[in-house]
């Protein structure tokens, strides 16, 4: 069976998620956009033969993510550490469960631990992180992954932008109800349920 896709084009995507982004962050049109292709870019490159060293498994662009969230926002380099470390350590918990193989987009995960970190790199509270958690997963869970090619850079967006938009309805203590979908009270339930949608 033949499926056919109409979709924006990739470029005109990147515009209006960079602008929502810059919105939610300070950053201004044009860092943003340059912050959104530059992940797509890096997640699309071809492998290389070289030894890379990763911790995530998935998107390897969260830290990247956080790291260019803090120099926008200028915040001071302990508390980037911090942040970029929570959202490894979410990215890894979330996996933790998941078995060798899944039918969801890895970038669900990766920008659902930045997300966590975006939280945290603003101030946000513990209770608020576990929003950020309870959005994005009440958002892109059920993305799925058809298989590397160019449309995954159209997908990153999609999660870049819903990191953006879940971590500033969390600060504002805004947050999925545990009513709808896979969404629990508890964070831990989410990531259960999102783990055997898996």
């Amino acid at each position: 069976k033949e499926i056919r896709y109409s979709a924006t084009p990739a470029s005109e995507q990147y515009s209006a998620t960079s602008s929502v982004a810059g919105r939610l962050t300070g950053m201004n049109h044009t860092s943003a956009a340059s912050f959104t292709r530059s992940i797509a870019k890096k997640e699309m490159q071809p492998i290389s033969a070289k030894p890379v060293s990763t911790i995530t498994m998935s998107f390897k662009a969260e830290g990247f993510f956080i790291l260019s969230a803090a120099k926008s926002l200028g915040i001071d380099e302990e508390r980037t550490f911090r942040a970029v470390t929570l959202s490894n350590l979410m990215a890894i918990h979330i996996h933790a469960d998941f078995g060798p193989l899944s039918g969801l987009c890895g970038a669900t995960i990766a920008a659902a631990a930045a997300a966590c970190g975006l939280v945290y790199l603003q101030g946000g509270t513990l209770e608020q992180i576990g929003f950020a958690v309870n959005n994005m997963f009440g958002n892109v869970s059920g993305m799925l992954c058809d298989g590397a090619k160019a449309d995954c850079a159209l997908k990153i967006s999609t999660c870049v932008f819903a990191a953006f938009q879940c971590a500033a309805m969390a600060l504002r203590s805004e947050s999925v109800k545990a009513t709808d979908g896979i969404v629990e009270t508890d964070p831990e339930e989410t990531i259960r349920n999102f783990v055997r949608l898996g």
